[in-house]
């Protein structure tokens, strides 16, 4: 039901993310102190994920880094955009940075499946070859998320031959269907909802290269180092399906019979809806969870445990799981 949205080719415009802009003699070394990733590992052929915490290390968003010459771009979720914006202008102090909001200055839109990525080669296009790279033609930006996926970036003009292909060669696909192909792929998200709710590592961002732990010192560092190299996790993202005729939303917690938390055994990062069918909703979800419940298989969304959530394998998940098994084995 749901996976069969990441075999069908889709582009669809995304319209609830932001963009902003940095850029100033001094704005590398200005975001080296903010974020968990290392900033001049970003160039025009490279972008990166990465995290802005508080002091405590819990993550306020995540950020999709790209350059353009020598501008940063800042990719995050619309509904966070004032108080982040905000907050990066509060901390530049004296800092030779600017920093602006180009939101509407760029088109976004999503690309999925092997037939949309070669319509688009077709249409001029270069597309980048692996997980993270980008290309830049036509002045559109292009950079490649996951396994067939990717996210293009562009002013209208430049970006009219992919506004024509999704509106003429392809059926426009909703934004909710690419949600649900990041959800699929293992790809994490911050939203108004769920800011502060987890340290980078519970979004699997250290196996997904969103943390350097190699680099400077950065807000929210000492909690984020301390837990690579002397803790053992205990919880981590996965994705999971399940019915309810309840309305679930990011920030809801999972349970299990075996989980001793008082915070339950988890909590919902990112979710949608696939279907409705007689006022029972079909739901994919990603969601940070106590490893004990991801082996003891009692993953539930309410106290009563009667809505069973089934684990969907995430494409990282084998070598996720394996390499945390070194880590606590040598522990």
């Amino acid at each position: 039901m749901i996976t069969t949205i990441s075999e069908t080719d889709f582009i669809c415009k995304i319209d609830d993310m932001a963009i902003i802009e940095v850029s100033g003699e001094d704005s590398l070394t200005y975001l080296q102190g903010q974020l968990t990733n290392d900033i001049n590992l970003v160039t025009q052929q490279s972008t990166q994920l990465s995290a802005y915490c508080t002091p405590k290390g819990r993550a306020i968003c995540l950020f999709r880094i790209f350059k353009v010459s020598d501008k940063v771009y800042l990719v995050l979720a619309k509904d966070l955009l004032e108080a982040i914006y905000k907050r990066l202008k509060m901390f530049v102090m004296m800092s030779k940075v600017d920093i602006l909001d180009v939101t509407e200055q760029y088109l976004h839109y999503g690309i999925v499946g092997d037939k949309a990525a070669q319509l688009v080669t077709d249409k001029g296009y270069q597309l980048p070859e692996a997980i993270n790279e980008s290309t830049n033609t036509h002045n559109t930006v292009i950079i490649k998320i996951s396994q067939n996926q990717y996210e293009a970036f562009g002013l209208e003009n430049d970006l009219k031959n992919l506004i024509e292909l999704a509106t003429s060669e392809y059926s426009s696909a909703e934004q909710s269907n690419w949600y649900q192909v990041n959800i699929i792929n293992g790809i994490p998200g911050v939203s108004l909802a769920s800011k502060e709710l987890f340290i980078p590592q519970m979004l699997n961002l250290h196996f997904l290269n969103g943390i350097n732990f190699k680099k400077g010192c950065y807000t929210g560092q000492e909690v984020i180092a301390r837990l690579h190299y002397l803790g053992k996790m205990k919880r981590l993202m996965f994705a999971i399906s399940f019915q309810s005729k309840n309305q679930c939303q990011i920030g809801d917690k999972i349970y299990s019979p075996i989980s001793k938390s008082g915070q339950g055994a988890g909590q919902i990062v990112s979710i949608e809806a696939a279907k409705k069918n007689d006022d029972t909703y079909h739901y994919t979800a990603l969601a940070v969870i106590e490893l004990k419940v991801i082996d003891d298989d009692s993953i539930y969304l309410d106290q009563e445990f009667e809505i069973k959530a089934d684990k969907l394998q995430l494409p990282y998940e084998q070598e996720l799981l394996a390499r945390e098994k070194e880590v606590n084995e040598k522990s």
